[in-house]
């Protein structure tokens, strides 16, 4: 009976682990820009003054002076453990400001939002990272905050469209991640999950070769100085997508042997990693694509 009991416990805490996942990752995905104030390693290895989209890195044009973060909705602080410290919303675009003497810039390493009228500092005067979120993509700018026009009108596919190309390695394969996750934390259907994660994880590796034609496509276009940057976020995309199917592949080597705990972590970790693929596209495709032209009126 006590077996019982503790076999009953288990699968209602996976069961709970499963709706709430779920609950979180129905939410709209955001991608993260983080500017980094103290030295960092407990995932990549990041020093004070270094930006990154999430835990990737990200490589400034020699000439930017900035990144600037299109409409974002929210900021926290983070400490040595990724815990947030203090957050709040936010009501126009910031640029994380970079020390790049080299060409030009006049402002030290910072966070304001981009008229100046405010920066971000740690609490406290503590803090590893700032965090801002956005679904709007995010820019090198020069020492005004304008788009960095260096690449003399150069475009890439789907430039003519003004948004971002349909991400067809994410959609479809996500929600089915989801969908296998939710049945791996339901005791109900756990015994019939394994093939059903078997077919999502052979889904994710059918868009590799999508994501890398669209890659082979774009590089066809050379970007002048900011050709670097945008390739190695399309790099960390295709690793990030790979990361995705080893992990599917995990969760249904889990499920098979009944170990339905690991088993519902490796899928959500495969979701995420498409996911995050998907945002590190996404913000390549927002490097290349200027937003209107400044005017006299404004930024």
């Amino acid at each position: 009976m006590n077996q019982r009991l503790s076999q009953g416990r288990s699968a209602l805490i996976v069961f709970g682990m499963a709706l709430s996942a779920l609950a979180v990752s129905a939410t709209p995905a955001f991608a993260g820009y983080r500017g980094w104030y103290v030295p960092w390693d407990y995932i990549g290895d990041f020093q004070p003054g270094d930006i990154s989209e999430d835990f990737t890195e990200m490589l400034p044009p020699a000439t930017a002076c900035g990144l600037r973060i299109r409409t974002p909705s929210y900021y926290r602080w983070t400490d040595d453990e990724d815990g947030t410290t203090h957050d709040g919303n936010l009501s126009k675009d910031v640029i994380i400001w970079i020390d790049n003497e080299d060409a030009g810039c006049s402002r030290s390493f910072s966070t304001r939002y981009y008229d100046d009228s405010h920066t971000f500092s740690p609490p406290g005067g503590v803090g590893v990272s700032i965090d801002i979120s956005t679904n709007y993509g995010a820019y090198w700018v020069n020492d005004n905050g304008y788009y960095l026009y260096t690449c003399n009108g150069c475009v890439g596919p789907d430039d003519e469209a003004g948004w971002p190309p349909e991400d067809i390695w994410s959609q479809l394969v996500v929600t089915g991640f989801k969908a296998v996750s939710g049945a791996v934390g339901d005791p109900r259907r756990q015994a019939r999950a394994a093939d059903a994660i078997a077919s999502v994880t052979r889904q994710a590796a059918d868009l590799q070769p999508l994501l890398r034609a669209r890659i082979v496509e774009r590089r066809r276009t050379a970007l002048s100085v900011l050709e670097a940057s945008v390739r190695a976020l399309e790099d960390a995309s295709v690793r990030t997508l790979a990361s995705a199917i080893t992990a599917g592949k995990s969760c249904e080597a889990l499920s098979r042997s009944g170990h339905y705990a690991e088993a519902f972590k490796a899928c959500v970790s495969a979701t995420g990693s498409v996911e995050h693929s998907d945002a590190l596209m996404g913000t390549a495709w927002s490097l290349y694509h200027p937003p209107a032209k400044p005017t006299a009126a404004g930024r």
